[in-house]
């Protein structure tokens, strides 16, 4: 293990720089502790006790540990990177996008959700336009509608130029003081 990367905290505890894991060798008289700690950890996740002859055994936990970090350090840094949306946000971005260019004056809450067998997009806003201009608008992002009479859903709406969801929901809001 190359000490370099490492540097020593107070009580005898070491850090990796790299990863941030920390570990504490206590000796005693017929074996060694280990403890090693996750780099925001409070309590160890690896306490054992080693026999002295076990030491390079000891030492493949620290290994361990360090690498595990690694991996989960780099998969962290990948994700990012190549963050995608899910189709069910990609959509409510859309529409919010094109209700913003359409009705600049108006103030549009637009949320996402996605649940068992499905998703959706909620519109709400308050007074200003109607309900039936806003359907005009957010119709194409709903691809399809529920069949009632054979009790099913049917896609009859598919487009591949836009994102869509299951079900886009329109809920205007009219106050006392703009009536």
């Amino acid at each position: 293990m190359n000490h370099e990367l490492w540097i020593a905290e107070k009580e005898g505890t070491i850090i990796d720089k790299e990863t941030g894991i920390k570990y504490l060798i206590e000796e005693l008289t017929d074996r060694y502790i280990l403890q090693i700690w996750k780099p925001k950890g409070e309590k160890p996740f690896i306490n054992k006790a080693f026999y002295k002859k076990d030491y390079d055994y000891m030492m493949s936990f620290v290994k361990g540990a360090v690498n595990s970090q690694k991996r989960r350090l780099e998969y962290r840094e990948e994700k990012k990177k190549n963050k995608t949306l899910s189709c069910h946000v990609k959509c409510a971005k859309e529409i919010r996008q094109e209700l913003k260019k359409t009705f600049p004056n108006t103030k549009f809450k637009v949320t996402s959700q996605t649940y068992s067998m499905g998703n959706s997009v909620d519109i709400s806003w308050e007074n200003a336009e109607t309900s039936e201009e806003i359907d005009n608008i957010t119709f194409k992002y709903q691809y399809g509608h529920f069949n009632g009479m054979e009790d099913m859903y049917e896609a009859s709406n598919l487009r591949n130029d836009i994102s869509q969801v299951k079900y886009v929901k329109c809920n205007r809001t009219i106050t006392n003081n703009k009536l």
